[in-house]
């Protein structure tokens, strides 16, 4: 690969929104997919909206954009699950992970 090539790559990799999830990454999450929310197990077939590609740990925890770290959620689950991987357990009071779809 050429120094003029890698610079080209290097400035659209920049330009890249954060959250950019990778053609292959996204290939494989479509494939695995199996037409419900992976979180509350809602059917896609029941919704008119589109069910989003999730970042399970999130990007700003360092999580990456990559088929382990993906989730296929429904817009509910999304918006509740935000950007937290912990919750507090109501019964005990203490600090847990939330559910992990890929584990």
């Amino acid at each position: 690969m050429k120094l003029e090539d890698i610079r080209i790559l290097h400035q659209i990799k920049q330009l890249m929104p954060k959250n950019y999830i990778p053609k292959a990454e996204l290939e494989k999450l479509e494939a695995a997919y199996k037409g419900y929310c992976e979180y509350c197990r809602y059917l896609q077939k029941y919704t008119s909206a589109r069910f989003h590609n999730e970042h399970i740990i999130p990007i700003y925890l360092k999580g990456k954009s990559e088929f382990m770290n993906l989730a296929k959620a429904c817009g509910y689950c999304n918006s509740k699950k935000h950007t937290f991987i912990e919750a507090i357990d109501p019964q005990t009071k203490h600090l847990v992970p939330l559910f992990h779809p890929r584990k």
